[in-house]
């Protein structure tokens, strides 16, 4: 690639969706993929919860977790997804195609 080609993110299009996850547990988006978030029961300013949307993950996304075991993590970060699926017509699907 050519100094001036710019890269384009590989998730793009994840980016509102990222948001929404991102707002519900309480973290910042800080990648074109990435979440930072507390950890389950963690304070509010605590990042030590990493999400990336990934669609070769087996469940949609992968877990770097510092301060909980992975498996409680993934199902924090997964009934925050259940929130947002069933939050109403208006939320989107982060896995949808």
């Amino acid at each position: 690639m050519r100094y001036h080609q710019k890269a384009k993110p590989r998730f793009s299009g994840n980016a509102p969706r990222l948001r929404e996850l991102a707002r519900e547990l309480g973290g910042d988006v800080r990648g074109p993929n990435w979440i930072e978030a507390p950890a389950p029961g963690a304070a509010h300013t605590d990042r030590s919860l990493q999400i990336a949307l990934s669609p070769s993950a087996p469940d949609g996304f992968c877990i770097i977790s510092r301060s909980v075991s992975r498996h409680d993590a993934r199902t924090y970060v997964a009934a925050a997804i259940d929130r947002i699926r069933n939050g109403g017509p208006s939320s989107p699907d982060l896995f949808e195609a």
